[in-house]
């Protein structure tokens, strides 16, 4: 699909502020700047966001739309639930890897966002949610999952166990996502940690 003048502009600025945001955060970010890297002037930025917050707001819909659809894909090109865990995994320790500049400057407050676009995180966070209670419920119909299993609680437990598992090496560790391996941690959900007998 071809991308008009319009779109490519639009995409411009909004890698700009990515940079920008991710350096300075949201309050001491700066039109100015964001213009400057674009390669164009504040005018034109303008033009197409109306305020800092706009396009803050913009840049956050489409990394959050981004990640949910390399998500799908990822798992999509695997078979078993086990192996659609590990790339999802994978791809969530890297995407945050990606972002964690903005992550640490901004934080994602939810002071910077407006009421209708909290309510839209609010709803991409459960197509997240969503996204794995499918794999889940495909585990269990496969049998790689017990029957019995509560697919809400196990859903947030993957989520959690995942996230805190990248950040901790990542923030913490220093490590970057491409030297973590999930599998450990994957087979951990599979296997349990009760001494069955």
């Amino acid at each position: 699909m071809k991308i008009n003048l319009k779109e490519k502009r639009e995409f411009e600025i909004i890698q700009a502020a990515f940079k920008v945001f991710s350096k300075h955060g949201f309050h001491e970010a700066k039109m100015e700047e964001i213009a400057r890297k674009a390669g164009i002037g504040k005018g034109t930025v303008y033009e197409y966001f109306s305020s800092k917050k706009e396009l803050f707001q913009e840049m956050i819909r489409r990394m959050i739309e981004v990640y949910i659809e390399g998500a799908k894909g990822i798992a999509a090109g695997k078979k078993t639930t086990r192996e659609k865990l590990i790339a999802f995994a994978d791809y969530h320790g890297k995407f945050l890897q990606h972002h964690i500049d903005m992550t640490e400057t901004t934080g994602f407050k939810y002071d910077n966002l407006s009421v209708g676009m909290k309510q839209w995180l609010r709803e991409e966070q459960r197509k997240i949610h969503d996204f794995l209670l499918a794999i889940i419920e495909g585990g269990i119909k496969n049998q790689e999952f017990r029957q019995e299993i509560d697919i809400e609680t196990a859903a947030l437990t993957i989520m959690g166990a995942i996230n805190l598992n990248y950040a901790k090496q990542i923030y913490f560790d220093q490590k970057k996502a491409e030297d973590i391996d999930p599998s450990a941690l994957i087979d951990l959900v599979f296997k349990g940690i009760g001494n069955s007998k």
